[in-house]
């Protein structure tokens, strides 16, 4: 049976053969479901699979919302995007996406699934507000790669449908791949505050405090 990864992609998964570290991260998911592995006993298993599918989807779904504090960072790397980006070190700006953990136990410091979900929740927010969102399809992308760019006009488009970007994360995620979506959004995200800064004719301080309030 297929299901997704953390980042959306289609991977097999095998009951009898599923890893004991991630049937610990299921478990919790599955016992919501009134399902316990270890006391019940599954003659059918497809019904198992529907069931581990279920845990799986709300399982990842959860590795995109941050703490507080990896919202805030999540922020930080937006704005140093941002500026890297405006003072043309494009070089820098890449090494700041990529230095994104993939995973961690600091509950303080964001992972890529939470600086991704962040930025869909922005751009969501602004495509959803009037005075923001002609600036969404207004930002210039900036020079990075074919894939990322791919994976930015994907974001622009899903944004601007009922569901928004954040609903279709795992489809975004499936067509473009993990990094590319985590710098897609860094893009947009850093393309927008150049777009109301140039529509304003502010600084880019000035919109960066505007447009990410919530960074300490």
């Amino acid at each position: 049976m297929f299901e997704r990864g953390a980042f959306g992609e289609r991977r097999v998964v095998q009951v009898p053969g599923l890893a004991d570290e991630l049937l610990d991260e299921l478990r919790p998911y599955l016992l919501d479901d009134g399902i316990d592995l270890r006391t019940t006993s599954f003659d059918d298993l497809e019904a198992l699979n529907a069931a581990l599918g279920r845990a799986l989807e709300r399982r990842n779904a959860d590795l995109f919302v941050p703490s507080a504090a990896q919202r805030s960072y999540a922020l930080t790397v937006f704005r140093l995007v941002t500026e890297a980006l405006h003072d043309k070190q494009r070089e820098l700006a890449q090494a700041i996406v990529w230095g994104v953990p993939p995973e961690t136990k600091d509950a303080e410091v964001a992972t890529v699934a939470h600086v991704i979900g962040v930025g869909l929740e922005l751009i969501d927010a602004w495509v959803a507000d009037e005075t923001t969102r002609d600036r969404v399809f207004a930002l210039r992308l900036a020079p990075w790669n074919r894939t990322a760019h791919a994976a930015t006009n994907g974001i622009l488009e899903v944004a601007d449908s009922p569901h928004g970007a954040k609903a279709q994360v795992g489809a975004l995620i499936a067509e473009h791949g993990g990094l590319a979506v985590l710098e897609g959004v860094a893009i947009a995200v850093s393309g927008v505050i150049h777009a109301d800064a140039r529509f304003r004719k502010r600084s880019i301080a000035t919109s960066l405090a505007a447009l990410l309030p919530g960074e300490n």
